[in-house]
């Protein structure tokens, strides 16, 4: 088998440094026998280069895998010793980093560890107080509790964490803070998420009067957000906001009736 492989290569390998002599590959207007050997050629040579490409693919994705569990092992270690600066880099990094090599519920957990740590402030050492972009993001990590389906709990907010995190948004110097550790798209995923939280926290118990609230959301949204958000903007809190409170999607019927206010 080895030798009808090295056969095939060397085969191969002629059949297409010969058509590379008399006529250009990339070209359109080959000879009929120079795409003949071409494609006798690429025959030839797929049954080798296929596995060799699939081996590769395989052994890299091994050593990624295993990259991201050392990295895991490595900030578990690093949290369990209350290193403020683990506990920092996670609060900004743990939920998004290695997310198609880790489980979700595996970031999520080191996230909230590294919050309640945070929050918790037993430091080794006589550390500087960690910035308030971090606390925001230690209580806002805390604001949101997942569906334990073992215990039967349904998701829920915190409202308290919910407040806590509003607030510390409010200090225009935390959220210079915040742009500063976040990318773009995860400042502003950040928030309206909170704006979400904060809007469905305010909404009324029952949900029919809920659904008439949120008729009005975008609108609403303009009170709770902190900068000159855009239409769009507030929408998408408010898609949010719908989640949150009612545990779906937001309908599009409800989404189609939303219009930005006459200038």
């Amino acid at each position: 088998m080895g030798r009808l492989l090295r056969i095939l290569c060397l085969a191969s390998i002629a059949l297409l440094s010969g058509c590379a002599s008399n006529c250009n590959i990339l070209s359109s207007s080959n000879s009929g026998g120079c795409d003949a050997m071409l494609m006798g050629g690429m025959i030839l040579a797929a049954p080798i280069l296929a596995p060799v490409a699939l081996f590769s693919d395989a052994a890299s994705d091994a050593k990624t895998k295993r990259m991201a569990q050392e990295w895991k092992a490595s900030m578990e270690t690093r949290l369990a010793a209350n290193d403020l600066e683990a506990i920092q880099e996670c609060l900004v990094k743990c939920e998004s980093a290695w997310k198609y090599e880790l489980d979700y519920s595996i970031r999520r957990q080191l996230n909230l560890d590294a919050a309640t740590r945070l929050i918790a402030g037993n430091w080794p050492g006589n550390p500087s107080k960690p910035d308030q972009a971090y606390l925001l993001l230690a209580h806002n990590a805390l604001s949101w509790q997942s569906r334990d389906r073992e215990n039967d709990i349904p998701p829920a907010l915190v409202p308290a964490e919910v407040t806590r995190s509003y607030s510390l948004l409010k200090d225009a110097t935390t959220r210079a803070e915040l742009r500063k550790l976040l990318s773009p798209s995860r400042y502003q995923s950040l928030i309206s998420t909170l704006y979400g939280k904060k809007f469905a926290m305010g909404a009324p118990q029952s949900d029919e009067a809920a659904h008439t609230h949120f008729q009005q959301c975008p609108v609403k949204m303009a009170d709770i957000a902190l900068e000159d958000e855009s239409f769009l903007g507030r929408r998408i809190a408010c898609r949010y906001a719908y989640s949150y409170r009612f545990h779906q999607s937001l309908p599009k019927e409800m989404e189609s009736q939303w219009k930005p206010a006459a200038s």
